[in-house]
């Protein structure tokens, strides 16, 4: 049986795999060295199955020392699930979705965890929260509060690594609260 694309870029290695070539492509070594965590041979299979599955590319080789070094590319969009594969999908497949995300978040918080300290400039500073608030927003405020988060995450995502700018994570999750009325 055939992977979905959810199944294929929602499991925990290949959406670190997918985060880490959003904004530079890179070889396998050069993410290997931003994922420590990962067995070579694991990273190798999960580069594989999504270049096989038309989310990563090759965008150029270098023979090295008799074998050939390939630089990765995530191809535009296809990281991401469009909108009709995301209303195509059963409310099972929503809670399996999201829960899978939700797991790697929380292995991204214990890793950050794990290599903090209480006196680290980071967690003094509050660079580092998490908060969940509640609000109002009509359909077109919605959309638009969407469309300005959106921009500035573009924005940022353009930033190339600078000996001033500390890599940063978001993540964000937008949910229609529909467990009570309010009048």
């Amino acid at each position: 049986m055939s992977e979905s694309k959810a199944d294929i870029i929602l499991h925990p290695i290949r959406m670190r795999i997918i985060t880490e070539l959003m904004n530079q492509d890179m070889t396998p070594q050069e993410i290997s060295k931003q994922l420590p965590d990962i067995a070579q041979a694991t990273l190798y299979r999960h580069i594989n199955t999504l270049t096989e599955s038309n989310i990563l590319e090759v965008v150029s080789e270098t023979p090295i020392r008799g074998t050939v070094e390939k630089v990765y590319s995530l191809i535009a969009g296809a990281g991401r699930l469009t909108p009709k594969e995301i209303q195509n999908m059963s409310g099972e497949e929503h809670i399996h979705y999201f829960t899978t995300f939700a797991a790697s978040l929380i292995g991204d918080f214990v890793r950050f965890v794990e290599n903090s300290s209480q006196d680290d400039p980071d967690v003094i500073r509050g660079n580092m929260s998490y908060s969940k608030a509640f609000f109002y927003l009509s359909e077109d405020e919605a959309q638009e509060l969407n469309q300005a988060v959106t921009q500035l995450v573009q924005k940022a995502l353009s930033n190339k690594p600078a000996p001033n700018r500390k890599r940063y994570m978001m993540s964000l999750v937008s949910i229609p609260d529909k467990t009570r009325e309010d009048k």
